[in-house]
């Protein structure tokens, strides 16, 4: 009974939602209270819900009737944190027992291919080869897209997001190809179109606004400008002082040297921004040591 409400207890306060955000328009903050409690089993319909807003919509209810399920979750997470800190020994250990837990849910497979995948391109396997990949892991839960469909209309899951925007990224860094910027800007009218823009939404709109004005900035300089700004605001309001933080970097790093027409802002400028966010951030943290796990803080210094 506790694997419902434990999930979707994990999946809210990452996101930095409040029960109040979970609940709106869907149930009551008493229900999302008893669920989280373990004293209530949401309903298939109510679940289907809950994880939708969540953007986790792949799982499967009957897949936390049992205890693998918070297993394939824990493995998830640690192969996850390993990648943002390059942490590359353990994956394949972490990939042989997520495969053999994994059974016939659809995004778990999917995830399996995404990580797998990564796992080969970080081990410097050609690019091509993991855009393959990438296409074959979102034909596991979207089986009738094509190679180069537009997804900006598409119910996409959170960790389609996450395959296109990696997808959209070695597509422009790696091959020099346009498509990935294309790819970007549909990922961003896909999110902006979502009703309940909740911290999450915000937060993949910064990273796509972000990426965006990476991949654009020596063929659209003035579109990459206007995105990065975007992606500031967007971080903000999603109440994520590091991702903002990583946003700040990319504007002073990438963008230091390039001036707005509207806003001449002097370098000095940009650096007190930047180091603002830095003094955010600690407040958070409490401590500079804690802090300086964080693998975007290592290449901020």
């Amino acid at each position: 009974m506790l694997d419902y409400g434990s999930f979707l207890k994990l999946e809210r306060e990452r996101r930095g939602m409040v029960q109040e955000d979970l609940a709106k328009g869907i149930c009551s903050v008493k229900t999302i209270s008893r669920i989280e409690n373990g004293r209530q089993i949401p309903s298939v319909e109510l679940f289907c819900e809950l994880t939708e807003r969540l953007g986790v919509s792949g799982y499967s209810y009957s897949d936390f009737s049992s205890a693998p399920s918070v297993r394939l979750m824990q493995l998830e997470r640690q192969m996850l944190e390993d990648f943002n800190t390059g942490r590359l020994e353990d994956i394949p250990q972490l990939l042989e027992e997520y495969r053999l837990d994994l059974g016939d849910n659809r995004r778990s497979q999917q995830f399996y291919a995404f990580m797998r995948a990564s796992y080969f391109l970080m081990m410097g396997d050609d690019a091509e080869r993991f855009l393959d990949a990438c296409y074959e892991a979102i034909l596991v839960t979207q089986p009738d897209m094509m190679r180069g469909d537009d997804v900006s209309e598409r119910l996409l899951m959170q960790g389609e997001y996450r395959i296109f925007n990696a997808s959209a990224v070695i597509m422009t860094v790696k091959q020099q190809l346009k498509q990935g910027t294309i790819l970007l800007n549909q990922l961003i009218v896909n999110q902006k179109r979502r009703l309940d823009v909740l911290p999450t939404h915000w937060a993949n709109l910064a990273v796509f606004y972000n990426n965006a004005s990476i991949c654009e900035k020596d063929i659209y300089p003035n579109e990459a400008l206007k995105h990065i700004g975007l992606a500031e605001q967007a971080a903000i309001r999603a109440g994520d002082l590091l991702l903002t933080l990583r946003i700040a970097r990319t504007r002073h790093v990438w963008f230091g040297d390039l001036k707005e027409e509207k806003d001449n802002r002097l370098d000095g400028m940009l650096l007190k921004y930047f180091y603002k966010m830095v003094n955010d951030v600690l407040k958070v943290y409490q401590s500079y040591w804690d802090f300086l796990k964080e693998p975007c803080f290592l290449q901020v210094v």
